[in-house]
């Protein structure tokens, strides 16, 4: 499948994501739909945009100049941005609201995302010398 491996599919990747994301903001949610699962709105804006910081560094670092680093921080800098647009758009949902802990929590996720990617990238440089 080396159509995956190019970097058109894994900007797709990142689009199609983002896509789910808007989608997914665009729903009106009662509050407590959460509470009902055991759990909070915080640990699904982890988890999205974990997804989202793994795509974006994969999609980053298509280009093998790039350095792992900047790769890491661009990944979360395109999400937390991502991030502001997504509880800006949810100002207009019916339900929802903007909330700087969702936000925080979106970072977050991102940030864990491209971290593990960038010390695994580390470890392997350094094992292949």
């Amino acid at each position: 499948m080396k159509f995956f491996q190019t970097t058109t599919a894994r900007w797709l990747l990142v689009v199609l994501v983002m896509a789910a994301i808007f989608v997914g903001s665009s729903t009106p949610e009662p509050e407590d739909e959460w509470e009902i699962l055991g759990t909070t709105d915080k640990l699904l804006h982890w988890v999205v945009y974990a997804f989202l910081g793994w795509a974006l560094y994969r999609a980053t670092k298509a280009g093998d100049r790039r350095s792992e680093a900047l790769c890491a921080a661009a990944a979360v800098l395109i999400a937390a941005l991502y991030g502001v647009s997504d509880e800006f758009h949810q100002s207009f949902v019916p339900g929802r609201d903007v909330s700087s802990l969702d936000w925080a929590a979106d970072v977050l996720g991102a940030a864990t995302a491209a971290a593990i990617l960038y010390i695994r990238s580390a470890r392997e440089v350094r094992r292949n010398g």
